[in-house]
């Protein structure tokens, strides 16, 4: 008989802490569905883009051009060692003659007008032009003209 109490007891005080354990455990849980959050982070970049605004003889040298365009950098990061192609095209749009120059750097969301110097003797402003675009700069960069005839 006195087995039988020490179960009984037993089994009485386990249901007790279990119950206590079970109550103060499904007080502090809050059931609420699951949310699943993807957060992006946008790679912070250079964004660049050459505006080719004009092109002509040099008017102290006529055995040389002139090309003028803007460098802009939209993106919150440095481009750094940035080089531009300015190139000489015939009708068929091939090439003539090309020249790679580098600018060095960007700052951030900033602008810079640039000319720059070849040398080659327009005879024929009808069958040639000229142009500039982004050639390269260093790490990852966007090049804005490649996104916009992306979009064409």
């Amino acid at each position: 008989m006195k087995a039988k109490g020490i179960i009984l007891l037993s089994v009485a005080i386990a249901i007790v802490i279990i119950g206590s354990y079970s109550l103060g455990y499904s007080v502090g849980v809050v059931t609420t569905p699951e949310k699943i959050i993807t957060v992006e982070v946008e790679k912070q970049q250079p964004m660049l883009l050459v505006e080719f605004l004009d092109w002509g003889e040099n008017e102290d040298n006529s055995q040389e051009v002139i090309f003028s365009y803007w460098i802009n950098n939209f993106g919150n990061v440095e481009a750094k060692n940035v080089s531009v192609t300015c190139k000489i095209q015939d009708s068929n749009e091939n090439i003539i003659k090309q020249q790679t120059y580098n600018k060095g750097n960007v700052a951030s969301n900033s602008y810079e007008y640039q000319d720059a110097n070849m040398k080659y003797h327009i005879s024929d402003y009808d069958n040639v032009f000229g142009t500039c675009v982004l050639e390269s700069a260093d790490g990852d960069y966007i090049n804005l003209y490649d996104r916009l005839e992306e979009l064409k």
